[in-house]
């Protein structure tokens, strides 16, 4: 469908696809999925349109059902007006379909954690990188898990912790009513407070599989979209924001200042490590959480620091995966 709309602006219904595995039936499912006609769309987008401030956040109801349907003199017609829209939906697009299936969760979340570590090791091809997983832990008569992953060389060890949550839409857009944005950031806030306990454990000697060293300790939560409110007016609310939630939660606020944090989308993560990979744990990390740049998004901060070697760090990881899907050679 994407690489015929990429050509073509119509698709005559009914239609059948020559490809092996894919019956007419599952055509039909696909259609039924993705597809409204286009009366239904005029209808869905008038209900999401907006003429004040948030005109351009306004969720476009094409992203949702990118495929529209009509009749014409010659029959019925399928058209996509933004091809890139389509590709989008049956890939990303599919969290939203699955989200609060049963059990999707914990399945989801293991998978992505997974796919830090598969990062870690792609990435890792020098060897430049002690790689520890996610380890069980007691203290007391409470059974804990430690941080997801951890990153280490002979200058610093990197903290990771994976989440899934997402930047709700309201949240993304609001531009005169920030309360959505705020609600938000007590996640992020939380997020911190988890990271930073489990890390207490672990300078107190409680982890099963790691060992205090006398080497600086980055914590990063990586996120699976960027949030983007770094760069924004809410840079100090974020700090308050994390600091209060530690007062309420009897951690000391100098982990902040002594391990500060990094937030930063599984995106910019991959780009993150390889830099690390390449020139080393604290050199990088040190750039990165400077007064300077603290507060900066990932990206610009390691652009900033490493105009020439960051450029480098877009790479294709896994190059198998994209021959798999393409049958091309890698």
């Amino acid at each position: 469908m994407a690489g015929h709309f990429l050509a073509e602006f119509e698709l005559a219904l009914p239609t059948s696809i020559a490809l092996q595995g894919v019956s007419n039936d599952q055509l039909a499912l696909f259609f039924a999925k993705y597809t409204k006609s286009l009366s239904e769309m005029r209808d869905i987008c008038r209900g999401a349109q907006s003429f004040d401030e948030n005109f351009v956040y306004s969720f476009n109801p094409l992203i949702r059902f990118p495929l529209l349907f009509h009749g014409t003199n010659r029959g019925m017609r399928l058209v996509c007006p933004v091809p890139t829209y389509l590709v989008r939906r049956f890939t990303e697009g599919v969290y939203y379909d699955v989200l609060g299936a049963p059990g999707f969760d914990a399945a989801f979340g293991d998978s992505y954690q997974a796919y830090v570590g598969d990062v870690l090791r792609a990435i890792n091809q020098t060897s430049a990188l002690t790689i520890l997983a996610e380890a069980e832990y007691v203290v007391g008569k409470d059974k804990k898990r430690s941080v997801d992953w951890i990153a280490s060389d002979l200058t610093g060890e990197i903290f990771i912790e994976c989440k899934t949550k997402r930047l709700r839409l309201d949240a993304k857009m609001a531009l005169t009513d920030l309360s959505p944005l705020r609600a938000e950031l007590g996640k992020l806030s939380e997020f911190a407070v988890q990271i930073y306990k489990t890390l207490v454990d672990a300078l107190q000697g409680r982890y099963s599989h790691w060992a205090p060293h006398n080497k600086p300790i980055y914590p990063v939560i990586v996120t699976l979209e960027e949030w983007f409110v770094f760069g924004h007016k809410l840079d100090t609310e974020i700090d308050a924001c994390i600091r209060a939630e530690f007062l309420s939660q009897g951690l000391n606020c100098e982990l902040l200042d002594r391990h500060p944090l990094t937030i930063c989308s599984v995106g910019e993560f991959e780009r993150l490590m390889a830099l690390v990979a390449l020139r080393g744990a604290r050199t990088v990390m040190t750039e990165k959480v400077s007064p300077r740049r603290r507060l900066w998004l990932l990206h610009s901060a390691l652009l900033d620091a490493f105009p020439e070697e960051f450029p480098e760090t877009r790479v294709n990881l896994f190059p198998e995966s994209f021959a798999e899907i393409t049958g091309e050679p890698p």
